[in-house]
Order: C-alpha cells, then sequence, then structure tokens
C-alpha cells in the first residue's frame, strides 16, 4: 500500500514540477513558467467550467478555454526544453484573447481590460525586462486603439455587472499572487544556488590552501635535501681536491722530511685542523716518535723530540700498539687521552694508522681539532 502511495507521489511530482537543464538560467525560467502554466490551467479550467453555470457566461469560458488549451501545448514545449518559444506562445495567445474580450465586453471600461497588466507582468516574469517593455509597448498600443476607435466598440456581450467585476478582479488577484510565488521560489533558488556556490567555492579554497601548505612542506623538504645533497658534494669535492694535492706532493717530493711536513700542513689546510702530526714506530725503543707537524705546538714538540710509549701513552700509542683507528669527539671524557700542554685547544682528536704489506704499523696520523 505504501509502495504504490509513493509511487502516486512521484507521478503527481513528476507532473507539476518543472523540467531541469545543464544549464541553470534556463532552469530557473523553466521553474517560474511553470508556475505560470499550472496557474493558467488550473485556475482556467475552473473558469471554464464554473463561469458558464454559475455566471452565464459562455462566450467568456470558451475564451478561457482556448487560454488553457495554450498553456497546456506551451508547458508541452517547456518539458521538451523550448522555454522562451513556450513563453512567447502564452504571452501571444493571452493577449489576443484579451484583446478579443475586451472588445466584446465593454472596451476600456469593461473587467476584462485590467488584464493587459498580466502579460505585461508575465513578460516581465518570463522573458526579463525587455520583453516587459516590449509588452507593454504593445499593450500601450491596444489600448490607444480602443481609445481612438471607441464608438466603433459594439454593446458588451458579456454582461458588465459587479458578478463579472468581481470575479475578473479574484482571477487577477490569484494569478498576481501565483506570479508572486513562483517569483519567490526563483529568488529562493537563486541564492540557495549562490550559498551553495560559496560553500564550494570556500571548500575548495581550504583543499587549495592546505595543499599550497603541503607544497611549500614539500619544496621545503626538498630544498632541504638539496641544500644538504650540495653541501655534500662540496665537501666531497674539497676532499677529492685535498686528496689530489697530497697525491701532487707525494709524487712530487723526493725528501721524506719536507713531504711529511707538507702534507701535515696541506691536510690541516683543507680539512681544517688546527693541528696535524706524522708520529714513525720505533720498535726498537717501544715509541712512537713525532717526525713532522704543522702548528706551534707541534714544532714545540719536534724541538723536544717528542715520542710516547707504545700501547701505553694517549690515542697515538693506543693506535701504535693495537693497529686500529681511533676517534676521541670529546677528549675530555676519553680515559685512552693524553692530555699535552702543547696543544691545550685539542677538544677532538682522531688517530690512523699507517701501515705497509703485512699490516704492519710504520706510524700514526695524528689530527686535533
Amino acid at each position: 500500500m505504501n509502495s504504490k502511495r509513493k509511487i502516486m507521489l512521484n507521478n503527481l511530482r513528476q507532473l507539476f514540477y518543472p523540467p531541469v537543464f545543464n544549464d541553470e538560467e534556463k532552469t530557473r525560467n523553466a521553474g517560474l513558467l511553470n508556475v505560470i502554466l499550472w496557474t493558467i490551467i488550473i485556475i482556467g479550467s475552473l473558469y471554464t467550467i464554473a463561469a458558464p453555470f454559475i455566471l452565464g457566461q459562455y462566450f467568456s469560458a470558451m475564451l478561457t478555454g482556448v487560454i488553457v488549451l495554450a498553456g497546456i501545448i506551451a508547458r508541452q514545449l517547456m518539458m521538451r526544453g523550448f522555454t522562451r518559444p513556450a513563453a512567447t506562445i502564452i504571452l501571444v495567445v493571452i493577449d489576443i484573447t484579451l484583446v478579443i474580450s475586451i472588445f466584446i465586453s465593454g472596451g476600456l471600461v469593461g473587467a476584462s481590460f485590467p488584464s493587459l497588466v498580466l502579460t505585461t507582468v508575465i513578460a516581465g516574469v518570463l522573458l526579463g525586462g525587455r520583453g516587459a517593455f516590449t509588452m507593454a509597448g504593445i499593450n500601450t498600443l491596444i489600448s490607444l486603439g480602443f481609445l481612438i476607435f471607441n464608438d466603433a466598440i459594439p454593446a458588451p456581450l458579456i454582461p458588465q455587472t459587479p458578478v463579472t467585476f468581481f470575479s475578473s478582479m479574484l482571477v487577477y488577484l490569484f494569478f498576481i499572487a501565483a506570479l508572486l510565488w513562483g517569483s519567490g521560489r526563483g529568488i529562493e533558488n537563486v541564492i540557495g544556488s549562490l550559498n551553495r556556490s560559496e560553500q564550494e567555492i570556500r571548500q575548495k579554497n581550504q583543499e587549495m590552501q592546505k595543499f599550497a601548505t603541503s607544497l611549500e612542506s614539500t619544496i621545503a623538504a626538498r630544498t632541504k635535501e638539496l641544500l644538504e645533497a650540495n653541501q655534500r658534494n662540496e665537501r666531497r669535492a674539497k676532499q677529492f681536491e685535498s686528496i689530489t694535492k697530497i697525491s701532487r706532493i707525494i709524487n712530487q717530493s723526493q725528501n721524506l722530511d719536507i713531504l711529511l711536513t707538507q702534507l701535515t700542513e696541506l691536510i690541516s689546510e683543507q680539512f681544517g685542523y688546527y693541528h696535524t702530526g706524522v708520529f714513525l714506530v720505533d720498535y726498537n725503543s717501544g715509541n712512537a716518535v713525532l717526525i713532522a707537524a704543522n702548528s706551534t705546538g707541534g714544532k714545540r714538540m719536534l724541538a723536544r723530540n717528542h715520542k710516547l710509549k707504545i700501547g701505553q701513552t694517549g690515542i697515538v700509542g693506543y693506535v701504535a700498539g693495537t693497529g686500529l683507528p681511533r676517534i676521541a669527539l670529546d677528549t675530555g671524557a676519553d680515559a685512552i687521552y693524553f692530555n699535552n700542554p702543547d696543544l691545550p685547544e685539542t677538544r677532538s682528536e682522531m688517530a690512523l694508522p699507517l701501515t705497509r704489506k703485512g699490516n704492519e704499523v710504520i706510524g700514526v696520523l695524528d689530527v686535533q681539532s
């Protein structure tokens, strides 16, 4: 039972509801035209049926029936998408029918004459300002025609009684009310559409802002990665350049003392160490002997023949004894570190074993920063 009722309601909605088009303006105009046409069909049908029996106006009922028929035809055209032709047809038919009605009902003083206002209003609602002014001009010419040829107008075929004026006024009032209601609905729909568009735009803006923020974060992260990669590449390039210079010095120099001194200076300059020293291992005495250094403190140590016990004294002694590299990032926390008074600024130290074939340790490269 409920399903049948729903089907009936859906059928009624489809019967009375206007069509929906892809063009929003066309859909709005179709909604207004639908209200006007249904008003014409319903009120006109009631008047066509009631006028002969209640008012005894057969000719007036016949004219109204013509308008109802035109309304049905116009609605069929509207449902097929011909909104503007449908509006034009119903306006033309109503205006012609009204001219005939005015002619047979007393001219300018008859009950039908004020109905010309309705066609002007309908034209404005359906066709815009240009349509309203065009219809106003046409109706003005019609009124002038009746004014000029007033003597040629025959006696009213439809008796002009208070009942006639009252019934005509009722039709005008309800028709105008329907027009206002349809226009109001149209404006509400436009406002609703604008509100929905505003919400959609606001939502799109929020999404764009989120996307922009995400994009900025991504760009910042990628930029940071590129900068870090460039810094690493620059550091590697400098290291390769330093290795090339060191290799060139090794190939060009024939004197070991001069070579090692140049190496300590170049390593300190290229890698930013304030002290670089080279120790050679003397297994006979059990010491690692400093033979080259670049810093002021290192030169003092060279002058006094600085040496460290293999495997016992300091990080250099540890590396000379084990053959393993050692790094002390914080010399104050390293138990093996030897606090040298000639190098008081040392905070970090690295010692690398110098070996030859068979992994025999022959010396130690010591750098401090």
